[in-house]
């Protein structure tokens, strides 16, 4: 093993299941350096996503994805995201929107840690918001409107302390908006409507005056 160049060991274990090729790494500080690379992260991804758009597309898109960012919005993308996603851990944005990906969306994408920018709106998701996504400390922009997400907001949405722009409207979310959530201190805008969320919230969240009137803007009532 340790006579193969990278490229060839990135090739061979890329087509092991995201999760069991992560779990090789313990072997040796060669495999362990490898399975960490950039070039690995993105070949795992592509095997394991077969639906990802073909070379010859990507080809006329330079930007869609490279050490930092992913980009693939509008490309008639289906399936699961595919857990494989987690591995890519420098990205800084995200972006997946207006496609027809289904299932839930996968709690690696907590793994993202230097993530700035998540879209996956436009979509046809499901199941609840993983409270994995209130890991990425760094995250700004979080669009994941336009799906059929239920289930509560999750409570530790409020760690998120660099959260400038929330966009939940148009799921199925339920419960009531967590503790905090207008206290967050780089929060511009938030778009709750099309919801079942309790519109009834507690005076006590009056202290930003400016996302109060934009809540009331969308039917919430503060008493």
């Amino acid at each position: 093993m340790n006579t193969l160049p990278d490229e060839i060991l990135c090739s061979i274990f890329a087509k092991i299941y995201p999760t069991s090729a992560i779990k090789l790494k313990r072997l040796c500080r060669r495999l362990c350096d490898c399975l960490e690379t950039q070039h690995f992260a993105e070949l795992n991804l592509k095997l394991c996503w077969p639906i990802i758009p073909s070379a010859s597309g990507l080809q006329t898109a330079p930007n869609a994805i490279d050490r930092y960012r992913l980009a693939w919005e509008g490309r008639d993308l289906s399936g699961r995201i595919p857990k494989a996603i987690g591995t890519l851990t420098n990205l800084t944005h995200l972006s997946l929107f207006r496609n027809s990906l289904t299932g839930s969306i996968p709690r690696e994408i907590g793994l993202l840690v230097h993530l700035e920018q998540l879209y996956l709106n436009s979509n046809a998701l499901i199941g609840s918001i993983p409270q994995e996504i209130c890991s990425l400390q760094n995250l700004h922009y979080l669009y994941l409107n336009n799906n059929m997400l239920d289930g509560d907001i999750p409570s530790r949405i409020t760690e998120l302390s660099q959260l400038r722009f929330l966009m939940l409207h148009s799921n199925q979310l339920t419960g009531t908006l967590p503790g905090g959530l207008l206290q967050l201190p780089c929060m511009e805008y938030m778009s709750l409507t099309g919801n079942l969320l309790e519109k009834r919230l507690p005076k006590s969240c009056l202290q930003r005056s400016r996302l109060v009137a934009l809540l009331q803007s969308q039917g919430f009532v503060f008493e």
